[in-house]
């Protein structure tokens, strides 16, 4: 690492942590209790607020995990695909990582209006 640079295996990750939170108000933070490989969302907090504050810029996403005495689940997030902007939108391509996140409750999802368009919330038996 150079300067103020993350690796890349965290920088993504954070990224994936705060699109999930901007894009469905859903915030997963570190398991501090027993390991069971399930993550944990926070939700006794104004959510909504925050999930405008960070999408308009006005707060820092690291400002709401400081604020909950919290940390961010890096690695409770499993890696699953990588997507690449087809060759053919030669000016400018996107490399995407999708991550999957296994919860052991539904928590509440508030989809943000203009960006998510549809999502599937799927309750194990």
């Amino acid at each position: 690492m150079e300067g103020d640079q993350l690796d890349r295996s965290i920088s993504v990750r954070l990224c994936g942590l705060r699109e999930c939170f901007e894009e469905l108000g859903v915030l997963l933070v570190a398991n501090k209790g027993p390991q069971t490989g399930f993550s944990v969302a926070r939700t006794d907090f104004d959510v909504r607020t925050w999930q405008a504050d960070v999408h308009d810029g006005r707060k820092a996403f690291g400002q709401l995990y400081e604020q909950l005495h919290e940390t961010p689940d890096l690695w409770g997030l499993y890696e699953w695909s990588t997507w690449m902007t087809p060759t053919h939108f030669r000016r400018k391509r996107f490399e995407t990582a999708f991550f999957l996140a296994a919860l052991n409750e539904v928590c509440p999802v508030l989809p943000e209006d203009y960006e998510v368009q549809e999502y599937m919330v799927r309750a194990m038996p």
